[in-house]
């Protein structure tokens, strides 16, 4: 079921997988520092809501280049809470721009992030499947 949707990124949840599917869209591109966070402070709040234990967030349309600072800012005000509610598992579908697939790579480093099972994948079917091979 559809949670959430902006010109930016469209969010599913699946309860019974206990499962976010996170997708950008190609209008990713547009996107502000500002407008970043402020996406990720709205699926903050959908994330504390539903408590998914598993993502799947797919980048293939994202193309905006997480700065080094944003990064850090991801890690301590999204990361950490968002394990806080139980997430656990995360599958990353990379980018098709390599700068942004760079700087999404570098974010799952920043502090916070040890506490997740992440695994990056090259299409939606491998990071679904290794997704619901996980705990439910």
């Amino acid at each position: 079921m559809i949670i959430y949707n902006s010109p930016y990124i469209e969010l599913f949840f699946f309860e019974e997988d206990s499962c976010l599917e996170w997708i950008w869209t190609p209008k990713s591109e547009d996107l502000t520092e500002v407008s970043f966070k402020q996406e990720f402070m709205n699926c903050l709040a959908l994330i504390k809501t539903h408590k998914p234990q598993k993502m799947l967030a797919d980048s293939s349309n994202q193309y905006f280049t997480v700065a080094p600072d944003l990064q850090e800012w991801v890690s301590q005000h999204v990361f950490l809470p968002s394990f806080k509610v139980g997430l656990t598992y995360i599958a990353i579908v990379l980018s098709k721009d390599v700068f942004a697939q760079l700087s999404i790579e570098q974010a799952m480093t920043e502090e916070g992030s040890e506490h997740f099972h992440i695994r990056y994948f090259d299409n939606r079917n491998e990071a679904k499947a290794w997704l619901n091979s996980q705990f439910k």
